[in-house]
């Protein structure tokens, strides 16, 4: 699996969001053990614990955005009415 690509690189990041720090939930080698295990996935354990640290940072990235105040932002059905 490929490193991800730092922020800047992306193109989407907010400079103000870059200084919010939410720790959403921090997940271990048990945890990803455990959802491979339901999703039938095979998983070596060397990848473990590199499958918890990118969960994690996921999770972090969906609390970080949670934070982010929606209420002027009327609701879309679909991205593409926008256009």
């Amino acid at each position: 699996m490929p490193a991800p690509l730092p922020a800047a690189e992306g193109g989407h990041c907010v400079p103000a969001a870059r200084h919010i720090r939410v720790t959403a939930m921090s997940l271990d080698r048990s945890d990803v053990a455990k959802m491979a295990h339901l999703a039938r996935l095979a998983v070596c354990d060397q990848e473990l614990g590199r499958y918890a640290m990118d969960l994690s940072r996921i999770l972090d990235l969906v609390a970080q955005m949670d934070t982010v105040n929606t209420a002027a932002v009327s609701p879309m059905a679909h991205p593409l009415h926008m256009l």
